[in-house]
């Protein structure tokens, strides 16, 4: 980068360039969890929808199963609340991963 911009080794940066940078990895960084959750919730999805013993049955196989769908349900619901007060789509992800990554750092702390 630094190159590219035509600095010496031991120059830094220019504020407004790192800033550029720095939220653009934040938003790779986003993307990645948001992508992730996704996957996750497709494979819970598929691994129940194999569990189900007959087309018919629609209930979870595990309490896990039921945590984990019940998570999706809200972040869903959420996500839709959040887009009716008028955050765009990605606001709406930012503002649930932020509040996932906060939980998920409160359980781990605990």
């Amino acid at each position: 980068m630094k190159q590219r911009l035509g600095l010496l080794q031991g120059e830094k940066i220019p504020a407004p360039v790192q800033n550029i940078v720095d939220s653009a990895a934040r938003d790779a960084a986003e993307n990645t969890i948001e992508i992730a959750v996704i996957r996750e919730v497709e494979r819970a999805t598929t691994r129940l929808a194999r569990a189900t013993p007959s087309a018919s049955s629609q209930s979870p196989t595990t309490l896990s199963d039921v945590s984990l769908l019940q998570d999706a349900e809200d972040l869903a619901a959420r996500k839709k609340a959040l887009e009716a007060a008028g955050f765009s789509r990605d606001e709406a992800m930012r503002i649930l991963i932020a509040e996932v990554t906060a939980g998920h750092r409160q359980t781990r702390g605990s």
